[in-house]
């Protein structure tokens, strides 16, 4: 399926969950709209030095027309087995060309829609990253967060949980612990979340793997 994550400290979280994806041999693409945060940037730096491909918004289009299309041919083809290939959107809330009101087939909003719907059967999949939970429906709107069956959330207020897991779980959530949620199966999970990696932790990751 794909992945919603809401956490204004999520950086470690998804950076570590980035690495991760590439060791399993996925091709992981990152639309990165964060800014200048300077530890965000070092993360970013390192994690297209593993083999995330990393883009901005003059990059979006292009990644979202090319992945969309390997969707459609995998669908022609049938094909269910061939590697996997992740969409990660950093900083959603702050990605305005994402527009929910977006009528075009062709508005980013759309595209990505298609990917939501049709790319986890064919192995196309999308984590998508919100810092809080007000951006969700300037971007994408109620409809296509359906799509996101797995949700990572931090703590929320009752009303937010509510909308975002179907429960007030995440209101008792403390510092550090994060509640995942898969709103298809009513199923949820406390988590202890990571916090952001050191300057050289991917030199780290490498030597540990026996690889460096």
């Amino acid at each position: 399926g794909n992945l919603l994550i809401v956490d204004e400290h999520a950086v470690g979280s998804l950076a570590v969950a980035m690495a991760s994806l590439v060791r399993q041999g996925a091709h992981v693409y990152l639309l990165n709209f964060v800014g200048e945060d300077m530890q965000w940037s070092d993360l970013v730096t390192q994690l297209e030095y593993d083999g995330v491909s990393v883009h901005g918004r003059g990059g979006m289009r292009s990644v979202l027309a090319d992945l969309v299309t390997l969707v459609d041919e995998r669908h022609e083809l049938s094909d269910h087995r061939a590697p996997a290939h992740v969409l990660v959107v950093a900083a959603m809330g702050r990605a305005r060309d994402f527009d929910a009101n977006g009528y075009d087939d062709d508005d980013p909003v759309n595209v990505l829609g298609r990917i939501l719907r049709d790319g986890p059967e064919v192995g196309v999949h999308v984590i998508g990253w919100f810092d809080r939970p007000a951006g969700i429906d300037k971007r994408m709107g109620r409809q296509l967060m359906a799509e996101f069956g797995q949700r990572l959330v931090a703590h929320l207020s009752r009303d937010e949980s509510g909308n975002l897991v179907d429960s007030d779980s995440a209101a008792s959530l403390k510092p550090g612990q994060g509640l995942l949620a898969d709103v298809d199966r009513a199923t949820e999970y406390k988590v202890r979340t990571f916090a952001a990696p050191p300057s050289d932790w991917l030199v780290s990751l490498h030597s540990a793997a026996g690889h460096g």
